[in-house]
């Protein structure tokens, strides 16, 4: 018999976190999350998150044994903007069973019914910096840092269960282009700046990205505010996102672009991935988890590109070509082979297109599933 409990203790905060990382112990595509900051993301004292969203957290257990594990979050902000009346699940897993998967989305569903909503969609995290939208292809690539894995069991239990597909997200993986490439962005970049008056920004060290850090953060909020699900974080979520995430940044690979009047009107990141030394480490950093980190961050054939975001009046202007120039060459002089781009909305047809000029496949593919529960 499955029986569900709520998440209460850090003993069964640390289960929660812990049992990803069993139940995927001999796949070689999965990735553990960083377990610090996995712990402090459902740890209501940790994350600001809990102070904005009602939430709770449940394992699935037979006879003594976690089977499963699911997360309920309430976002009526994301309701109101974007229509519907729906309860989140997200940080879904669990054993290839449909007694268990069936017991895990059942308590999600009676919790959201509790609070008088009639319909439930996910994988959905507190915001959109969390990771959303359950694996349906790419099963045997290697997962980001950023993302989730799962299974390819998992849809299957959920379309038994009366969830149908609700929106998808794509991934691409890019190669770095040769010199050839290289030099016609370089020119086309030089024909953008000077029509627009655009400038690009470069760092030279971490440091010097933390004084623009928050109000690039401001900017991708702006331009993600239609996007699904997409709700404004607050101060306090925007500040513990610069903290944890910016100081971290290698400099290179941080792209800011102002207009002739020195406004910010775009920006990207990218980060060398550090997949490889989460698996070795198994999402630890100590004894060696910290080394391993460090040593991805400095030697690396792999970036994973996160967070560009464009002012939606420059967005027909070039300026994407600009932020790619300057991260390709980047990477072509530091001896990358390969970019992995974050999870793009399907219907983002303009996201899309920026890879149009390169060599690349579509590798994965995860979709955010919905039903009704009145």
């Amino acid at each position: 018999m499955v029986t569900v409990k709520k998440v209460e203790t850090q003993a069964d905060r640390r289960e929660f976190v812990n049992f990803p990382d069993r139940l995927y112990k001999a796949n070689p595509y999965y990735v553990p999350e960083l377990k610090a900051d996995a712990l402090d993301y459902i740890n209501p004292k940790k994350n600001p998150s809990w102070k904005l969203y009602d939430a709770q957290c449940f394992l699935a257990v037979r006879d003594g044994k976690t089977v499963g594990r699911i997360m309920a979050i309430l976002n009526d902000e994301s309701n109101r903007i974007h229509g519907g009346d729906f309860v989140r699940f997200g940080a879904v897993d669990f054993v290839d069973d449909k007694e268990v998967s069936a017991a895990l989305l059942a308590a999600v569903e009676q919790w959201g019914r509790q609070r008088g909503k009639t319909q439930i969609h996910g994988p959905l995290g507190f915001t959109d910096a969390d990771p959303e939208g359950m694996l349906v292809e790419g099963f045997d690539e290697q997962d980001m840092s950023i993302t989730i894995y799962n299974a390819p069991y998992y849809s299957q239990h959920l379309e038994a269960l009366g969830y149908a597909k609700d929106i998808d997200w794509v991934e691409y993986l890019v190669s770095v282009p040769g010199p050839d490439v290289i030099e016609k962005l370089n020119r086309l970049s030089g024909m953008i700046e000077e029509r627009f008056g655009y400038r690009v920004q470069h760092f030279k060290n971490a440091r010097a990205i933390m004084p623009v850090a928050r109000e690039y953060v401001e900017l991708m909020m702006e331009a993600y505010k239609d996007l699904y699900g997409y709700v404004a974080m607050s101060d306090e979520q925007v500040s513990a996102l610069v903290d944890k995430f910016f100081p971290l940044l290698n400099p290179a690979f941080v792209k800011i672009i102002y207009d002739a009047d020195g406004r910010m009107i775009a920006g990207g990141v990218a980060v060398p991935s550090l997949a490889k030394a989460l698996q070795k480490s198994g999402g630890r950093l100590f004894p060696l988890g910290w080394a391993r980190l460090l040593h991805a961050l400095r030697v690396n054939d792999r970036l994973e590109l996160l967070l560009v975001a464009v002012k939606k009046e420059h967005q027909n202007r070039g300026v994407t070509a600009l932020l790619l120039n300057a991260m390709v060459k980047e990477a072509a002089q530091r001896g990358y082979r390969y970019a992995e781009t974050g999870p793009e909305l399907e219907t983002n047809e303009k996201v899309m297109a920026m890879w149009k000029p390169f060599q690349r496949r579509q590798h994965r593919r995860r979709r955010v599933y919905a039903k009704d529960i009145m």
